[in-house]
């Protein structure tokens, strides 16, 4: 019971350091592979079909 006591003591505190909290980061981190998966994809469409890709 003590220990359990102890983990959720600090429970909150690893919470808050945790990368889970940088929302910032996260988003940019998604972002960055959503570029990479059309920028993937455009590669593909455009050796298979001649179609260009609008890479914003």
């Amino acid at each position: 019971l003590e220990a359990l006591a102890r983990i959720r003591a600090g429970l909150r505190a690893e919470l808050e350091a945790s990368p889970w909290r940088d929302e910032q980061g996260l988003v940019a981190r998604i972002e960055t592979a959503f570029r990479a998966m059309w920028r993937r994809w455009c590669s593909d469409a455009r050796g298979k079909s001649g179609q260009d890709c609008i890479d914003r």
